[in-house]
């Protein structure tokens, strides 16, 4: 792309660093209200008792405010995990970037991945580079005539640059931070998965691994100054489309 590019290098081994599931409840019925107890007993029904235990056994759980378009919240900041329910047939559970380490810490990340399969609704993976290069001159190396959509955003705290549309089921952020973020100075490259490519990334990631299956998200943004961190050239293939599913709904995720 003509730009001079400084040496970056990969900091870390890729990572699973936000995970979204949709849990039905029990009874198929509309929640006039987030409630934890109902949320308890439908997630157990669906998961084993190690995993009921060591997500839901923790200290730290605490009622929230809800947010759209649910009612109300049911929160653990110290394991990073978030429930939301009340108004739907459904309580949408999510994994931020702690709760990813947390589930990689205690040994349930596989389990996770391969209970919940089905349900999943979003999956980001992501790598740290140590580089004196900006999002954007790394953004820039990338394949434009292959995805057009992209934007740009600056402010106090840092830069990202996001490239294909944040609405679509797929796009890619590439970001930094300013002082005193503990990860200023160094970039982070994230591709974001929705619906069916979340599970397709969560098939990959239990045969293949994470780095294979990072590298395959990657591919798919052809960014010539990311060194590679897996030797495949592929990238997920795209699901089948079901026309008559194809209207879901758009806050699951």
């Amino acid at each position: 792309m003509g730009l001079q590019m400084n040496t970056i290098n990969v900091v870390n081994a890729p990572i699973l660093d936000w995970l979204s599931i949709s849990i039905p409840t029990f009874d198929q019925e509309k929640q006039p209200e987030m409630n934890a107890f109902h949320f308890r007993e439908s997630f157990e029904r669906l998961t084993s008792e190690k995993l009921s235990t060591v997500l839901l056994e923790t200290e730290g759980w605490e009622n929230r405010n809800g947010r759209r378009p649910y009612r109300g919240g049911y929160a653990n900041d110290d394991i990073g995990v978030y429930v939301w329910g009340g108004g739907h047939d459904n309580y949408l559970v999510e994994f931020s970037g702690r709760g990813c380490e947390y589930m990689r810490e205690t040994g349930i990340f596989l389990e996770t991945l391969s209970t919940f399969r089905e349900r999943l609704t979003r999956a980001d993976i992501a790598i740290d580079i140590e580089t004196n290069s900006t999002p954007y001159e790394i953004a820039m190396t990338r394949d434009c005539d292959r995805i057009s959509a992209h934007s740009h955003v600056s402010s106090v705290t840092g830069e990202t640059y996001y490239i294909g549309s944040k609405k679509s089921e797929q796009f890619c952020r590439v970001y930094s931070y300013n002082e005193p973020h503990p990860r200023a100075g160094k970039v982070r490259v994230e591709t974001v998965m929705r619906k069916e490519y979340a599970k397709r990334c969560a098939d990959y990631i239990l045969a293949y691994g994470i780095s294979y299956t990072a590298q395959m998200t990657l591919n798919r943004y052809k960014m010539e100054a990311l060194p590679k961190v897996d030797k495949v050239d592929e990238t997920i293939p795209a699901p089948r489309v079901n026309r008559a599913m194809a209207k879901t709904e758009r806050w699951l995720i």
